[in-house]
């Protein structure tokens, strides 16, 4: 499609296909939903045995900030 666009243009990049990327968005997927499973389990341990405060509510948005 590149070259009806612009004709006489030469394509630098043939090594990457996008269809070999096909993985890509399930293991960026994947990494984000572990990661917010461990933010989860991480918040829900510090809340039980803290229990809920003002001071656990003022310290998450500090702690997200670190």
């Amino acid at each position: 499609m590149a070259n009806w666009v612009f004709p006489g243009s030469t394509t630098l990049n043939k090594g990457v296909e996008p269809v070999t990327l096909w993985w890509m968005p399930f293991i960026v997927y994947g990494i984000f939903i572990l990661c917010a499973e461990l933010s989860y389990r991480k918040l829900l341990k510090e809340v039980s045995t803290k229990g809920v405060s003002q001071e656990i509510i003022e310290e998450l948005p500090t702690g997200m900030q670190a």
